[in-house]
């Protein structure tokens, strides 16, 4: 299993687990772009990720949810007490 934190700090949060064929994005508190080259430099696409989960939603840790879910088809976990306050 590999851990890679891609963002870290009050300006966004997000990391990756990697684990045989299984990629996980954790959180996604920076932007598209800047997620998109982040995953290029791991030589990976969001067409390579499993799903994301979300482990809150402070703001740093969801700031560019919309966009991803706008620009692609991943599954996104998100804990329940986030879902019902939708």
């Amino acid at each position: 299993m590999k851990f890679q934190t891609l963002a870290s700090g009050s300006k966004g949060n997000s990391a990756i687990v990697i684990c045989d064929n299984i990629k996980l994005l954790i959180d996604d508190g920076i932007s598209y772009l800047s997620l998109k080259r982040k995953l290029e430099n791991l030589s990976l696409t969001f067409d390579d990720l499993t799903g994301i989960l979300i482990t809150h939603s402070h703001s740093d840790h969801i700031k560019g949810l919309q966009s991803l879910i706008k620009h692609t088809h991943l599954k996104v976990m998100i804990p329940e007490k986030m879902y019902e306050d939708l």
